[in-house]
């Protein structure tokens, strides 16, 4: 059509419902340490329990059975794109290691469970960045 000119519309995600994650999951994890003394790449299994509350808070607790006694911990407050939750500036704490910010994207609940990713600065330029997924026990 000649002469209408140009319209320009942003598309964003809408949420037309909450989407629960809460529950308890069984999964693996696959990520990478960079700019670390040691760059490694790493896949782990896990237990991992999401408490998801009205407020939008959430924890995920993550047991890593293969390892011995050592857990992680992602605390703060889910946004919702559509289908999407991002955890932005998450608390990141893993046993004997210290407390970090970690960013979680792309968290989703699917037919059988919840995946996502999750990235964080450990100290210095050391940094990991993961991505998960875990089927609802």
């Amino acid at each position: 059509v000649n002469n209408t000119g140009t319209v320009t519309k942003l598309i964003q995600r809408q949420t037309l419902q909450v989407i629960t994650l809460g529950g308890v999951y069984s999964g693996a994890e696959i990520g990478t340490y960079s700019g670390c003394a040691n760059n490694i790449s790493y896949n782990n299994f896990f237990d991992m329990q999401i408490t998801q509350l009205a407020s939008g808070n959430v924890t995920f607790t993550v047991n890593y059975p293969d390892v011995s006694s050592f857990s992680c911990t992602f605390s703060g407050t889910l946004v919702q794109q559509g289908q999407l939750y991002s955890v932005p500036g998450a608390t990141y704490q893993c046993t004997g290691q210290p407390n970090t910010t970690a960013t979680m994207t792309e968290i989703k609940a699917t037919a059988q469970g919840v995946e996502g990713k999750f990235s964080a600065t450990i100290s210095g330029a050391c940094k990991v960045s993961a991505v998960f997924s875990g089927v609802l026990n």
